[in-house]
């Protein structure tokens, strides 16, 4: 039996939702430039799922964004466990194929190892709220072995390598509109958790506002502001099913400033208000 590209995809989100369930906080960093074009919506699986990786970016910093383009730039071949510029500890495992550099996989929300993991938090402390604070002291200063970790990625690093050379590596590059479009729809699933506006979007990807506007409109058939509300309502509506954090941690999570705001927009989309729906228990949408 042959596996179609949308069936490798979502058994890809699968093992990466099983090695979280399983007490892993894993995000992949895409880096074959092909593969986030042809599949824009691999980049969910980058959401950190380290609540002081949000809480930061949920400040509006772009620093943690600068610190994954370096990585990516360094073009790294080795394992390694590294601090991030918050002191969040990780792991990080490239994926490769002959030469080319597919993906890293990250496994994060560790401390207490690395000295340069303290000086990070004592030079942002002052700089951040007190959450901040309490954040980096519930991350975990017992890392697993580098074993187990490498243990539970093995299936995951098999399954990219066999659908980059099934899917990706042959395949002829997108091309006009297509391209905006994916580029646009690559950088909402990306940063969504952190606050942005269109001219942010154009300003990443070097193009005009009303070029962003017209071709998200053309492609999809709504405006890009109203795809990014949606987008962070189901994104939402998955962490008060899956987490026990509160509205207010979610919103921000999720890209909204003001959490009264978001349970107005969520009740509006979905008829009930945030809270009402986590108690209701749903399991189906």
């Amino acid at each position: 039996m042959i596996t179609d590209d949308v069936t490798m995809i979502n058994d890809i989100k699968n093992y990466v939702g099983f090695v979280r369930g399983a007490g892993l906080k894993l995000s992949i960093t895409f880096v074959d430039r092909k593969l986030r074009l042809l599949y824009p919506t691999f980049g969910i699986a980058e959401y950190h799922h380290c609540s002081l990786c949000n809480f930061v970016k949920s400040q509006g910093t772009r620093l943690c964004y600068y610190n994954k383009n370096c990585l990516v730039r360094k073009n790294l071949r080795k394992p390694t466990y590294a601090v991030c510029p918050y002191g969040v500890e990780e792991f990080i495992r490239p994926v490769t194929h002959d030469g080319t550099t597919i993906a890293y996989l990250h496994v994060t929300g560790y401390r207490g190892q690395l000295p340069r993991s303290e000086k990070c938090f004592e030079f942002h402390k002052p700089r951040l709220p007190e959450e901040y604070a309490r954040e980096y002291a519930a991350l975990d200063p017992a890392p697993p072995t580098s074993e187990y970790i490498d243990s539970a990625l093995a299936p995951l690093r098999y399954m990219l390598i066999e659908f980059y050379l099934r899917f990706v590596r042959d395949r002829v590059p997108l091309s006009g509109y297509d391209l905006v479009n994916s580029k646009i729809l690559g950088y909402v699933y990306e940063n969504y958790s952190a606050p942005f506006s269109i001219p942010d979007v154009a300003a990443a990807l070097g193009y005009s506002e009303s070029h962003i506007r017209f071709v998200f409109r053309l492609k999809n058939g709504m405006p890009l502001s109203s795809f990014v509300t949606d987008f962070r309502l189901s994104q939402a509506k998955i962490k008060l099913r899956t987490t026990d954090e509160s509205v207010s941690r979610i919103a921000l999570e999720s890209g909204f400033s003001d959490p009264n705001h978001f349970s107005s927009l969520f009740r509006h989309k979905f008829g009930l208000t945030p809270v009402a729906y986590r108690k209701s228990g749903k399991k189906n949408d």
